[in-house]
């Protein structure tokens, strides 16, 4: 019964789909649907998870988005999603390290459009977006949130701002107040009475204040957050949902815990498997506590997250994994007003599903459950082809100045610019290497040609991912823009996790385009072009004088780098003195870092002048010559620049 009836949404939702199109007849919208319909709708979701929602990064990065290691977000990749079975993304979001003002809580302008601009990627393919306040309130901790009723006016003013910047979209964005929340000492010894008063008044504020803002917020779908999100809390008496016909209960099922979230270390309890009759009774005993205590009275329930352990420490094994997601997914597809949203934590975390980086399932098996599931969800999946990106075998890039170098200029022919680049392969030893990408560029309202360098770590999932965004910085911090110059893409390796030891094998590199590319036989001629790169400095970059006085420095390093490579790697610690930062500040700011190795970097290619002091301080080696091996080695003196960063929270 319960299957049929989301069989008629479909089916509804493809007439309605027709009649739009022919224009003859009169069909009920979005906006007509009811909660539970709108629900039924969803098919399946997938959490964009440890994005936006990324907190604490403040100090050392900017960018909430990839905070934690995680890619941008890009079209392609929610195209990805949706090509997979999947018609709705959940966006979790942290505000508060995003405000303009934190006396008057007003949100920053740029975060607001970038959270746009990625709900848009699946609004804009008829996808069911949901756009919550995420890691605003912390076990235990002290944000904003954890006030309680105290951070009411802080509440009202975000969801107000929030409401008001997206309240023209359609029922295909929903609202989801809060994540996980509780306002006790110990969430997970049961659901305190405080708790309880403080999530249905902020629940019922938060429906208020919605609706107040207008437009299509009069009538959007709106999700609360249960009890902790927490099942058996949530399907308690004491938990009110407020009087209103389009809101939906938040709950997320990591059920049974041993299984789904409890690693091979943990204290409280372990399981390695799933799937036992007793395990799918207790999932049957949920959905029917969740249908008699909301759905069968028009509420309908969407389980925000769900998912289980995917790494090493996990430990749980592969057929249970398959058949606990099968089993929930297959039964909230059957379920009437029910949908899930699978927890993806991308490319770092300990539930990883889907690579952010390669745009491919970690698991061709669980790949395959959710194609098959969403292949007859009566929905249209849309078929998804990369064709903005190349991928050449490693062995087929020439090498240079201890890395490599891609001849970029075939592809400037083909009217497309580099956005981007992966590399794919395994750390051999060690935790991680990382590798920095060089190209020329033309900084913009100047015509000056400056050499540009993006860091980025290889580390366990295989891939390293790493963006040309077109900004750029001087030695002493001044932010510029640039357009890159498609004549090259120099990659050498830069330092290691520990700083000796880590290894790596690389397997290819793909470049990322802006435009689709018939890609042809372009890989062959790269490894053909080499010399037309360095003959060509003055048609790639006019104006500069800086770039075009030092071709011959530039092409007579790569032979002196060769003739010396074991001498270099064996005495590293003998040349520099970690103690005296003489040798390679090249800057001279009184520290080594990045930039010195950005510096060194432009000198070798002839995009920058050094004095006779800063060339003293990039002589690191001694050898009375300023080469890649000397950048190597300073980056050895920055690595705990690296090493620093915080751990992802999940």
């Amino acid at each position: 019964m319960h299957m049929m009836k989301k069989l008629t949404a479909a089916i509804t939702a493809g007439l309605m789909c027709f009649s739009m199109a022919a224009g003859s007849l009169n069909s009920v919208t979005a906006a007509d649907k009811t909660a539970v319909e709108i629900v039924n709708d969803m098919g399946q979701g997938w959490n964009l998870g440890n994005t936006f929602d990324c907190w604490n990064t403040r100090g050392w990065t900017t960018d909430t988005e990839t905070g934690w290691g995680n890619p941008r977000t890009t079209k392609d990749m929610i195209s990805a999603i949706h090509a997979s079975g999947f018609d709705s993304v959940r966006i979790p979001i942290t505000w508060y390290e995003n405000l303009a003002d934190q006396s008057t809580f007003d949100i920053d302008d740029a975060y607001l459009a970038r959270v746009k601009e990625v709900v848009d990627y699946a609004y804009d393919q008829g996808m069911y977006v949901i756009i919550n306040m995420h890691w605003d309130w912390e076990t235990g901790g002290s944000l904003w949130l954890n006030k309680g009723l105290d951070a009411l006016p802080q509440f009202t003013a975000m969801w107000t701002e929030i409401g008001n910047y997206f309240k023209d979209y359609d029922q295909h964005l929903v609202f989801e107040d809060m994540n996980e929340v509780a306002w006790q000492s110990n969430p997970y010894a049961g659901y305190e009475d405080v708790s309880y008063n403080t999530l249905n008044k902020l629940n019922s504020e938060f429906v208020s204040l919605i609706r107040k803002t207008g437009g299509n917020n009069a009538n959007r779908l709106l999700l609360l957050a249960g009890a902790n999100t927490d099942l058996d809390n949530t399907c308690n008496a004491k938990f009110v949902v407020p009087d209103d016909k389009m809101v939906a209960v938040s709950i997320h099922y990591y059920r049974p815990s041993p299984f789904c979230v409890a690693d091979t270390t943990s204290t409280w309890g372990y399981s390695k498997t799933w799937g036992t009759d007793a395990d799918i009774s207790a999932l049957n005993a949920d959905f029917a506590k969740m249908k008699s205590t909301f759905m069968d009275k028009g509420v309908p329930v969407i389980l925000g997250e769900y998912g289980v352990l995917t790494t090493d420490k996990g430990g749980k094994e592969k057929e249970s994994i398959y058949k606990f997601l099968k089993t929930v997914a297959e039964t909230t597809k059957n379920t009437d007003g029910i949908a899930c949203y699978l927890w993806d934590a991308g490319n770092c975390g300990d539930m990883q599903y889907f690579n952010r980086k390669s745009l491919q399932w970690f698991d061709s098996n669980v790949q395959k459950i959710y194609a098959e599931l969403g292949s007859s969800s009566g929905t249209d999946t849309p078929s998804f082809e990369i064709k903005n990106r190349v991928t050449i075998p490693i062995s087929e890039v020439p090498t240079d100045e201890g890395g490599w170098r891609i001849d970029l200029t075939p592809y400037a022919a083909k009217g497309v610019t580099l956005t981007g680049a992966l590399m794919q392969g395994k750390i051999t030893s060690g935790e991680s290497v990382g590798y920095g990408f060089g190209f020329e560029a033309v900084r913009n309202g100047s015509g000056a040609a400056v050499w540009t360098g993006e860091p980025a770590i290889l580390g366990g999932d295989g891939v390293l991912s790493v963006e040309f965004d077109g900004k750029g910085q001087d030695d002493d911090g001044t932010a510029y823009t640039y357009d890159i110059n498609m004549r090259y893409l120099q990659i050498q390796q830069w330092w290691t996790t520990p700083a000796e030891g880590a290894t790596a094998e690389i397997e290819s590199v793909t470049l990322i385009f802006d435009k689709d590319i018939d890609a042809g036989e372009t890989p062959t001629e790269t490894t053909e072009a080499p010399t037309e790169t360095t003959e060509a400095p003055t048609e790639a970059a006019e104006a500069p004088t800086e770039t075009t006085e030092a071709p011959t420095e530039t092409t007579e390093a790569p032979t002196e780098t060769t003739e010396a490579p074991t001498e270099t790697k064996e005495t590293p610690t003998e040349i520099i003195d970690t103690n005296d930062i003489t040798y390679g500040d090249v800057n001279d700011d009184g520290e080594v870092n990045i930039m010195d190795v950005i510096s060194v970097n432009k000198f070798v290619i002839g995009a920058k002048k050094l004095s006779e002091r800063d060339m003293k301080a990039g002589d690191v080696n001694l050898d009375g010559d300023i080469t890649a091996d000397d950048s190597l080695l300073i980056l050895k003196r920055a690595v705990d620049l690296i090493t620093s960063l915080p751990v992802p929270k999940q």
